[in-house]
């Protein structure tokens, strides 16, 4: 499946075309993915295009001219075969190619159609064996026991082997039907390339695999508590130092990763897993590598407002424009804006109503931590700061030299 962009400017016509997950900034910038330079009507920063074929999301940029689809004006859009793009001199058609007759109807996902998208079913894909009487949920090899979280690609399980031994969290793909078998197989494969990494505050992989047409990937089952529940009756400078704990064991496991040559891509709240053992804080940090697998093999959907707060707030600008050159300065940048909620309990973008989050996150800059927490020690506001600069180069360079930054913090007061 591919999507087509047709581009008429004023120096001439070209056409791209796109078979997998995509984003594309359009404007006159040097940094443009799609560079419109001849039409001053264009924002350095003018709209951005997120493309999962055969889905394509539109975002203004908060641009100054403004975005106008089929001559309406819009802020955010879903785009249908034919739209038209327009601002200026320029025009951009976008077309979607597949074999049947009306593209404008083009299933996404089971049940969803360009025009009216839905969410598939939670447990689409997943069989009922009857054992003994009892209805049982099986997928694979693994039986499901319970639901314990979802998000905009895919279902986690809690579940146990059939033949016994430990228990999982079985992490269920909601795989578009557009998606090739060469696809499907390249994310498995990259899948398996992350489990060779092992360090102990890294959730482990034990397998993945096809089965009944999901792609599952099963993996570490860890009990874990949300943030504010472990740090509910703390005073604050305990706080401080519980926040800055969790950020220096995640920066080990970083540390880890970035020598091996991987980039996480998602560090934030919901990938860093809490326990408290015995009044001892452990840390686990999950889903390594899996949103750039689910990109680089046409897994993924259109992100969702509501999943764009979640995810993008954590993200740099670099990430977040789509750049392939994404290194470990990123996830340094990610823990910091982890830290910054741990210690906030706020986003570091002021999300408005009206506004797409990734037009605020790719045309502001973070509310300074100071300016939300007044009371918090000057040096640790001053490492948070220099971690989320814009610029990777002025930021950390390496997760031990922040680790070590942070290190007085974890300190108890008179030590």
């Amino acid at each position: 499946m591919t999507v087509r962009f047709e581009i008429s400017s004023p120096s001439g016509q070209r056409t791209i075309t796109i078979d997998r997950y995509t984003v594309l900034v359009v404007g006159r910038a040097h940094d443009a993915d799609l560079r419109l330079d001849d039409d001053p009507h264009f924002s350095r920063r003018h709209f951005l295009l997120e493309v999962a074929p055969p889905a394509c999301q539109l975002i203004d940029l908060e641009s100054r001219n403004g975005t106008l689809v089929n001559g309406e004006p819009v802020t955010s859009t879903r785009l249908s075969h034919g739209d038209v793009i327009s601002g200026g001199a320029t025009t951009i058609t976008f077309r979607i190619e597949q074999d049947s007759p009306d593209a404008s109807t083009l299933e996404l996902f089971p049940g969803e159609s360009a025009h009216a998208p839905t969410a598939p079913p939670a447990t689409s894909g997943v069989i009922d064996v009857d054992s003994g009487g009892t209805i049982l949920q099986q997928i694979g090899p693994y039986r499901i026991l319970r639901e314990i979280g979802h998000g905009a690609m895919a279902t986690v399980y809690q579940a146990g082997h059939v033949d016994g031994g430990d228990i999982v969290a079985l992490k269920i793909i909601r795989s578009p039907l557009s998606v090739s078998e060469t696809h499907r197989q390249l994310f498995l494969r990259e899948a398996r390339l992350m489990a060779r990494l092992t360090h102990p505050r890294l959730v482990r992989f034990h397998a993945t695999g096809f089965a009944d047409e999901q792609i599952y990937l099963a993996m570490e089952y860890v009990s874990h508590e949300p943030f504010h529940e472990l740090a509910l009756s703390m005073p604050p400078r305990k706080r401080i130092r519980f926040a800055c704990g969790i950020l220096s064991q995640t920066l080990d496991v970083l540390e880890y990763i970035h020598s091996e040559g991987v980039v996480h891509r998602d560090v934030k709240p919901a990938n860093l897993l809490l326990s408290n053992d015995g009044g001892r804080l452990v840390v686990k940090v999950a889903d390594l590598g899996l949103a750039k697998n689910f990109h680089e093999a046409g897994l993924s959907g259109i992100t969702s407002e509501g999943e764009a707060r979640g995810t993008i707030a954590f993200m740099p600008q670099e990430q977040l424009a789509g750049s392939r050159d994404v290194g470990p300065a990123a996830d340094l940048y990610s823990a910091a804006a982890t830290l910054y909620w741990y210690l906030t309990g706020e986003f570091p973008y002021e999300f408005l109503p009206g506004k797409h989050p990734i037009a605020v996150a790719l045309s502001q800059s973070p509310v300074p931590i100071s300016e939300r927490r007044p009371d918090l020690p000057e040096d640790l506001c001053e490492i948070i700061t220099r971690a989320m600069m814009t610029d990777p180069a002025k930021r950390y360079q390496t997760a031990a030299e922040m680790r070590e930054d942070l290190r007085p913090f974890l300190r108890k007061a008179g030590e």
